[in-house]
């Protein structure tokens, strides 16, 4: 088969961060290629250098043609469009009127030649609407949603009308960054049968789940599945969804030193996080687990009192016995509960021993010293005059998880501290992480590598549509087929 869009070579690099090494793919007419590997592995890296939205290295060919020099959103007039992982609406426009400001931008010249004549302008925009409201239906955004904000539609539906607005009036490749992200079985069998049915119009579709999900397509040769960032895997994707039930846990006698009750998320009309109770006791470490979309980093920042956006937040957080629901997230910090967020947060043009430095305890509390922490992390020491930017990816999260335990904190909160590190670098991390467990510090882990989770938590919550599908010791929970289903998709009994 011809290839409709064909990569070589791709190369991106973020500083001292490989990012993208040589990655090369095709995808012909009517195919499906999917790209798969965990939080960190570069799918986004890949998507951004194929569409010329980052620095990069490497060639791109659309339709035999040569494209690399050509900018974003040449590329998507030229028919290779885009649906990003995060959906991305004009929050204050209508669903109808999303879908018509991209058909007007597919319009080209004849809308701006329409301008000079009201009559034909009024009766562009009738035709407009009839034909947004019409491709808005065949991708599966009822009519009865047309009229509100994209923030007020279900979740799947948010998700259906991502991938129609990339569509536009068609595309020559469509690629999608992670579209199953979060959607559960209603919604999955929704997402198959659309793609199925663009399948048969012959476009060329490449797809970034971040676990094989539901469309079969062909594998890609790729390396295994503990490849580095920058390496890809593609696979066929299995079909089936099914619901399971859930399991309640509890570990030790002791008072929960972080509880939570009746934690509620609700970002406009969608509720991304449910949990009726979640206790973490004194020295012990759970792990949090559940595919992208699952509500962990959500569950995190509930906890702290932060968040992206403006969401409503319902619900009692206690530490310590106190309650905290009404402070905000510095004051918590000062409680002593401490977040290390996905990807850590660093200041990158300080150097490591100036980020550190930074990290100055309050509220009376007592924080790890430097020496503390550089028998904990001894390549700290040895990269202390190195800029936060000039370090690698595992380098960078040791340096994340330090400045965190310079602050003292009683309960840290760990989101996704593996991300894109290699193997080798992964159990680094979450044994230091288990060291550090005991009777001062309790550890929350939110982990997608759930096989290296298990390795080091005592206790394992299952997430799933930002609500606990299963909880328990870890033993319990190593070989609970729920996992698989959640992953996978996979049918369970």
């Amino acid at each position: 088969m011809t290839a409709v869009l064909r990569v070589e070579g791709l190369g991106v690099r973020y500083g001292a961060l490989v990012a993208l090494d040589g990655v090369s793919w095709e995808v012909a007419a009517g195919e499906v290629l999917g790209i798969i590997g965990p939080n960190g592995a570069g799918k986004s890296s890949c998507y951004d250098a194929a569409t010329h939205m980052t620095r990069r290295t490497g060639r791109v060919w659309l339709d035999g043609r040569e494209v690399t020099a050509v900018p974003p959103h040449g590329l998507a007039a030229l028919g290779l469009k885009r649906a990003f992982q995060q959906n991305a609406f004009f929050a204050q426009l209508s669903v109808l009127e999303n879908m018509v400001a991209v058909l007007q931008r597919e319009g080209g010249a004849g809308l701006a030649a329409s301008l000079a004549l009201p009559w034909r302008e009024a009766r562009l925009r009738r035709a407009l609407r009839a034909e947004a409201a019409a491709l808005l239906e065949e991708f599966g955004v009822p009519r009865e949603m047309h009229e509100l904000r994209p923030g007020h539609i279900p979740y799947g539906s948010q998700r259906m009308l991502s991938i129609v607005l990339a569509w536009g009036r068609g595309a020559r490749v469509l690629m999608l960054d992670e579209p199953a992200a979060g959607l559960g079985g209603p919604d999955m069998a929704r997402l198959r049968d659309l793609l199925q049915r663009l399948r048969g119009r012959g476009t060329g579709r490449h797809r970034a789940p971040h676990g094989p999900h539901h469309v079969g397509g062909r594998p890609h040769p790729g390396a295994g599945a503990g490849a580095t960032p920058g390496q890809r895997h593609a696979a066929r994707d299995p079909a089936g969804c099914a619901g399971a039930g859930s399991l309640s846990g509890a570990r030790g006698m002791s008072a929960p030193i972080l509880e939570a009750s009746g934690l509620r998320v609700v970002y406009g009309g969608n509720l991304a996080l449910d949990i009726p109770h979640l206790a973490l006791r004194p020295g012990e470490l759970i792990g949090v687990v559940g595919a992208n979309g699952a509500g962990k980093s959500t569950l995190v920042n509930a906890l702290l009192g932060w968040s992206r956006g403006a969401p409503r937040v319902e619900g009692r957080v206690r530490l310590a016995g106190q309650d905290v629901s009404a402070l905000p997230p510095h004051q918590r910090v000062r409680r002593g509960l401490a977040l290390v967020p996905e990807g850590g947060a660093v200041f990158m043009r300080l150097t490591v021993e100036e980020n550190l430095a930074a990290a100055v305890p309050e509220g009376g509390r007592r924080g790890h010293g430097l020496e503390e922490v550089y028998a904990l992390f001894p390549r700290l020491r040895e990269r202390l005059h190195h800029l936060a930017s000039m370090l690698s990816g595992g380098e960078r999260q040791m340096l994340a998880i330090a400045r965190a335990l310079r602050l003292g904190p009683a309960v840290l909160l760990l989101d996704e501290p593996s991300i894109g590190l290699a193997p080798r670098l992964v159990t680094d991390v979450l044994r230091s992480v288990r060291g550090l467990v005991g009777p001062g510090l309790s550890v929350l882990l939110v982990e997608q590598n759930v096989r290296a989770a298990i390795e080091v938590v005592d206790r394992l919550v299952l997430l799933e549509r930002g609500r606990i599908l299963a909880e328990g010791p870890v033993a319990a929970m190593r070989d609970d087929p729920r996992i698989l289903h959640a992953y996978l998709g996979e049918a369970v009994a």
